[in-house]
C-alpha cells in the first residue's frame, strides 16, 4: 500500500526537557531558548520540503 504525503507540511515540535527542579535562567536564557526553537522550526521545515542545505552548501552554491 502506497502512503501519500501530508497536504500541510508537518513542522516537527521543539524537544522540550521535562525538568523536576525549578527552572534557572533569566531573561537572556528565554531569548536562547525561543532562537533554538526558531531554527529547529526552520531546520525541520527544511527538511520536510527538500531543502535541507546548510547556510555553508548555499554559500558555496552561489560560486
Amino acid at each position: 500500500m502506497k502512503q501519500k504525503k501530508p497536504t500541510a507540511p508537518i513542522v516537527v515540535p521543539f524537544p522540550t526537557a521535562r525538568r523536576s527542579r525549578k527552572r534557572v535562567g533569566g531573561p537572556l536564557a528565554d531569548l536562547r531558548a525561543e532562537a533554538l526553537r526558531d531554527r529547529f522550526r526552520q531546520v525541520s521545515e527544511a527538511s520536510y520540503t527538500g531543502d535541507a542545505t546548510t547556510p555553508l552548501k548555499k554559500l558555496l552554491k552561489r560560486f
